[in-house]
This record gives structure tokens, C-alpha cells and sequence, in this order.
């Protein structure tokens, strides 16, 4: 195995750095190295390790990718909040982590489509019917627990 020399990892990371990216960067090289034994530079493999939360986060990664197709799914794995957790974590900047909330409340899924189908020239409302079927869905729940 040879690491591609054409890689200016340098500019890379910092690109990563300035976006916001780098944990993500650090999190995918440290998947990509560990489970695929993709080489690296020894001074990015020493900034990927340095990065502790990248190694948590891909702890959590590799222990899903091993469950048995049999394994029932941890309790805590199923609850939104867990998964909007290990989102938020991959985020280092708090304006991207606000961004990511937003973004994660206000986008349309495909359990809004299914919700209530419409053509496609409505399509807008589906930003409204988010809102209401997260209202909804977890208003309740909110409520069940201050009663």
C-alpha cells in the first residue's frame, strides 16, 4: 500500500478547518483507515488520533456496523435525540450546530410525504406540514410528561 502523494493534505485540513469540517474530515479518514486500511501521512493519521471526539465518534460507528442482523437495536439508538446528538457532535462551530438543528426541523422528509400526499406543484407546503407533524408527534410527548 502507498499513500497518493498528490494529496496536499495541508490544504485539506485547512479547507476543513475553515468550513468547519474537520472533525467530519477527521471522522472519515479515521473510519477510513481504521476499517479499510486506507493509508495516510503519518502527520495527518497523528491529527486525526490527536482529535478525541473523532475517535468517539467513530467508536459509535464501527459498534453499528458489527451488530449481528439479528441484534435488536439499543433503546437509546432509536430516540431522535441520541442521533441529533451524534450530528451535533460532528459539528465544532455553534453556528453550525444551530444550522443543523434548524435544518434537521424545517426539511421535508419522506415520513412528511407519506403524512399527507400532495402534487408536486404543492410541494412548498411541506414545510408547514413539518412543522405541524413535529408539533404533533412530539408535543404530546412533552406534554404526557409536564402532566
Amino acid at each position: 500500500m502507498s499513500v497518493r502523494r498528490e494529496i496536499d493534505w495541508e490544504q485539506v485540513t485547512e479547507q476543513a478547518a475553515t468550513l468547519g469540517g474537520e472533525r467530519m474530515l477527521f471522522l472519515r479518514l479515521y473510519l477510513a483507515s481504521d476499517l479499510l486500511g486506507a493509508p495516510l501521512p503519518e502527520k495527518v493519521w497523528q491529527r486525526v488520533r490527536a482529535d478525541t471526539m473523532s475517535r468517539v465518534l467513530a467508536r459509535e460507528v464501527q459498534e453499528r456496523l458489527y451488530w449481528d442482523i439479528d441484534t435488536p437495536l439499543s433503546i437509546s439508538y432509536d430516540l431522535p435525540a441520541v442521533r441529533v446528538s451524534f450530528h451535533l457532535s460532528m459539528r465544532e462551530r455553534l453556528r453550525d450546530k444551530i444550522w443543523y438543528l434548524v435544518d434537521s426541523v424545517t426539511t421535508p422528509t419522506t415520513k412528511d410525504w407519506t403524512f399527507l400526499p400532495l402534487p408536486a406543484y404543492l410541494f412548498p407546503l411541506y414545510y408547514v406540514i413539518r412543522s405541524v407533524r413535529l408539533t404533533l408527534k412530539y408535543g404530546r410527548r412533552l406534554l404526557g410528561r409536564l402532566s
